[in-house]
């Protein structure tokens, strides 16, 4: 017999690189959950589907020199990244789209959760990573630094809010890290606060 075309399969235009492995959840509550060993590895997390949040989907494009795997998801809960290997010297990039984004990195239980809203969360845990940056993308967009996980060491978090009139919010830098805030194209705002 002949194995038909798949159909449906997303492909988020603002991650590097054509989905290799689509996975969809289906009902009930899925995720997908990375279990990296090489100390060098680095994600890209694109949101959605490049365009809208669709259904709960999302890419992640994950690379260790020249070896990369791009995986594209549908109808899943969550997405968490963990890393045997640490502290690790991987980057982890978070890319979001042109619509009026509020993405928010807070600390979770494991680890740090980068979320926005009505997109599937991204958690990756100690350590995992040492350098997070956020692209918001085009749009009037919040990203929040609100906190990260009291195990965090030496992470070097760039928030970047792109094209539009964004707002950059730091409530919390822990003292081992590092926060570079800018803003792009557009009249931003910088708001620092709470537990600096």
């Amino acid at each position: 017999g002949v194995v038909p075309a798949s159909t449906g399969v997303g492909n988020n235009l603002n991650v590097a690189d054509q989905p290799e492995l689509f996975l969809d959840g289906g009902t009930g509550a899925d995720q997908l959950v990375f279990a990296l060993a090489a100390t060098a590895t680095d994600q890209v997390y694109g949101l959605g589907t490049g365009t809208a949040p669709g259904a709960q989907e999302g890419e992640v494009r994950t690379s260790v020199g020249a070896t990369v795997l791009s995986t594209y998801f549908r109808n899943l809960d969550a997405v968490t990244s963990n890393d045997a290997s640490t502290p690790d010297t991987g980057a982890l990039t978070i890319v979001g789209d042109a619509n009026a984004n509020a993405i928010s990195v807070a600390s979770a239980v494991g680890g740090t959760t980068v979320s926005a809203t009505g997109y599937v969360p991204f958690t990756f845990g100690i350590q995992a990573f040492n350098s997070l940056t956020v692209n918001a993308g085009d749009g009037a967009d919040t990203v929040t630094l609100a906190s990260l996980n009291a195990g965090e060491a030496n992470l070097a978090v760039t928030l970047n809010g792109e094209i539009g009139n964004d707002a950059l919010v730091v409530e919390s830098a822990p003292a081992t890290s590092t926060v570079l805030l800018q803003g792009g194209a557009g009249n931003d705002a910088y708001n620092l606060g709470g537990l600096l």
